[in-house]
């Protein structure tokens, strides 16, 4: 009796672990628990796009820009900032800001002081070479960031002026809705 118990109950358990089987499917804990129905999320999601869908939210109440914020974005609009043109600024962002290469400079200096016998005039040409590595240094380091940073917020500012306008500087009362990507819209 106790052989016949163990094989019936104990044994497939007890082979399966030997097996490295998983235990979920071992003890079937799916018979309990459907896993596959409980996180299935496909069945969620229909009721959360749904309820995003008839989502309406009333930021009247909210004060997103003062009287006079409000004045100056709509100055800003009516500014004729669209009919800028971006493109020469950008281009001459985008050039070197040195006209020469200073490294072939610089060697030209190092190898002109390096065979002029004249003490003071190797000196004067060694400070020289100093000083336009330095002025290289500045250019790697800090002017170079700088321009870096200022196509970036050119590029932005390309962007964002055409969608500024006098009628999209809205008052009080605009209602916005939630799309499906998280993004509001005016109604």
């Amino acid at each position: 009796f106790v052989t016949n118990s163990y094989e019936k109950e104990c044994a497939p358990p007890h082979s399966n672990c030997r097996h490295n089987a998983p235990l979920w499917s071992t003890l079937h804990l799916d018979q309990l628990i459907p896993l596959d129905e409980t996180l299935n999320i496909s069945k969620y999601t229909g009721d959360v796009s749904a309820a995003l869908d008839k989502l309406n939210v009333n930021v009247s109440a909210v004060t997103l820009l003062s009287d006079k914020q409000r004045d100056l974005l709509r100055d800003l609009g009516a500014g004729g900032l669209q009919n800028l043109d971006f493109s020469g600024v950008l281009e001459q962002i985008g050039k070197n800001p040195i006209k020469q290469d200073l490294q072939v400079l610089v060697r030209k200096l190092e190898d002109l002081a390096n065979k002029t016998q004249n003490e003071s005039r190797r000196t004067e040409l060694r400070n020289e070479v100093s000083d336009l590595k330095h002025i290289q240094d500045q250019v790697d380091t800090r002017f170079l960031p700088e321009i870096k940073a200022l196509n970036r917020s050119l590029q932005l500012l390309r962007v964002v002026v055409p969608r500024i306008s006098v009628s999209s500087i809205g008052g009080e009362g605009m209602i916005f809705r939630g799309d499906r990507k998280g993004r509001c819209r005016g109604l």
